[in-house]
């Protein structure tokens, strides 16, 4: 399936699926939504990390994720990058077993979210 520019898919996480590289000048984004019921028990060797949407967390079955507060200082712009890269090595550990590549990732990807995070922080 091709998507044009502003369209967006809606698959299963384990959906093989790529894109090309951006060769505009606005950046692009990626984004990722898992949406479960509170009742929800997680069954992978490390515990998730999750938001509350609505209603209350009914178990200890996975970790609250921290909030940025609205002019995030650059301590939590690095505090957001290490809960992403966590969030990361939790669900490659019990969906992809290592296969992705954390090092290529943090190089690459965490760099350039973190500057843009801290960037936006001092605007």
């Amino acid at each position: 399936m091709h998507l044009n520019g502003g369209e967006a898919s809606l698959h299963s996480f384990l959906t093989i699926h790529e894109s090309g590289p951006n060769i505009s000048s606005e950046p692009a984004v990626g984004l990722e939504i898992c949406y479960i019921d509170a009742s929800v028990q997680q069954t992978g060797k490390d515990m998730e990390t999750v938001t509350i949407i609505c209603g209350q967390k009914e178990r200890n079955d996975f970790d609250l994720e921290p909030v940025l507060p609205d002019k995030p200082t650059e301590n939590d712009c690095r505090k957001g990058k290490d809960a992403h890269l966590e969030a990361i090595r939790r669900g490659t550990a019990n969906y992809l077993h290592g296969i992705l590549d954390e090092i290529a990732y943090n190089d690459v990807v965490v760099a350039q979210d973190e500057a843009q995070c801290c960037h936006n922080s001092k605007t």
